[in-house]
């Protein structure tokens, strides 16, 4: 298995694979992992690579959603799944709008 140091996976030889992130982050996060990845392909079909995977230094192997600009990121990490949206300004400008 891929060495765990701060709670990633950051043995930069090993590509992370399917059995790497279920082991890491636990049975009900591999769900959601496997539910966003649904979500995402239902939505957004043809658009994104599929295992777009890149080693991102202090955050070890983190899996991309990215055409021209990205759209979000999955960090895996021990018992959690961490989900790096990004916002375009038109998103950022909607969103700022609900928050209040």
């Amino acid at each position: 298995m891929a060495k765990e140091s701060s709670q990633r996976i950051l043995d930069k030889a090993q590509k992370a694979n399917e059995d790497t992130i279920s082991n890491l982050i636990g049975p009900e996060n591999y769900e959601r992992w496997k539910q966003i990845h649904k979500f995402i392909e239902r939505n957004y079909p043809g658009i994104f690579l599929p295992d777009d995977w890149l080693f991102g230094g202090k955050h070890g192997w983190i899996l991309r959603f990215k055409k021209s600009k990205s759209f979000c990121t999955l960090i895996p990490e021990k018992n959690r799944l961490l989900i790096q949206i990004v916002l375009g300004a038109i998103e950022r400008e909607k969103v700022e709008t609900i928050l209040h």
